[in-house]
C-alpha cells in the first residue's frame, strides 16, 4: 500500500508541471510491460523493489532499452543500493 501511495502521489505532483507527462505507474510485476508499451523517455522507480530487485531491474531494462534514463527514489540517506545503482549509470537519486 505504501508504494502505491508513493507512486500515485509522485505522479500527481509531477503532473502539475506543464513540461512533464506521467504516462503510466506500475508495480514491479507490470513495470517491464508498461515500459515496453508506453516507451517513456525516463523511468522513475523505488530503490527497494521486492522480487526482482533494483539492480536486476536496471540490468533487464537496459538489456532492451540501452541508456534509458533512470531515476531511483530511496528512503535511506547513504544507501548502499543507491550507490550501486549510480555506479551502474542511474541518472539521479532522490531521497524521500
Amino acid at each position: 500500500m505504501e508504494l502505491v501511495l508513493l507512486r500515485e502521489g509522485l505522479a500527481a505532483r509531477l503532473s502539475e508541471y506543464d513540461d512533464l507527462v506521467v504516462i503510466a505507474t506500475a508495480g514491479l510485476e507490470q513495470a517491464m510491460a508498461t515500459v515496453r508499451e508506453s516507451k517513456p523517455t525516463t523511468v522513475v522507480f523505488e530503490a527497494y523493489l521486492s522480487g526482482l530487485g533494483s539492480l536486476d531491474f536496471v540490468r533487464k531494462l537496459w538489456r532492451v532499452w540501452l541508456n534509458l534514463p533512470l531515476i531511483v527514489l530511496d528512503r535511506k540517506a547513504h544507501s548502499p543500493f543507491a550507490a550501486r545503482l549510480v555506479a551502474l549509470g542511474i541518472r539521479g537519486v532522490a531521497l524521500l
